[in-house]
């Protein structure tokens, strides 16, 4: 997401069924975010994220582990190729 490319990490909340929910997973299991169940737990994930800098650092590594910063020019050459 564009989220990644500033290095910040994502709180989802509400995944529509399919490609959403996927990415959910995809995003939990790089350690780039967290999944929210509702608005109150969101709000005590950014509270938790602002006090907690050693989290905020884990999710930022798992950033780097998901982040693809090329991804639209890698796209757009594919597609100029074929």
């Amino acid at each position: 997401t564009e989220s990644f490319l500033k290095n910040k990490p994502v709180i989802l909340l509400g995944a529509i069924p399919g490609q959403e929910a996927r990415n959910v997973l995809c995003v939990k299991a790089h350690g780039a975010g967290i999944e929210a169940h509702s608005f109150q737990e969101a709000a005590e994930a950014v509270l938790r994220l602002r006090e907690s800098p050693s989290e905020m650092e884990s999710l930022k590594k798992g950033i780097a582990t998901i982040a693809r910063p090329d991804a639209a020019q890698n796209i757009a050459l594919l597609a100029r190729s074929a």
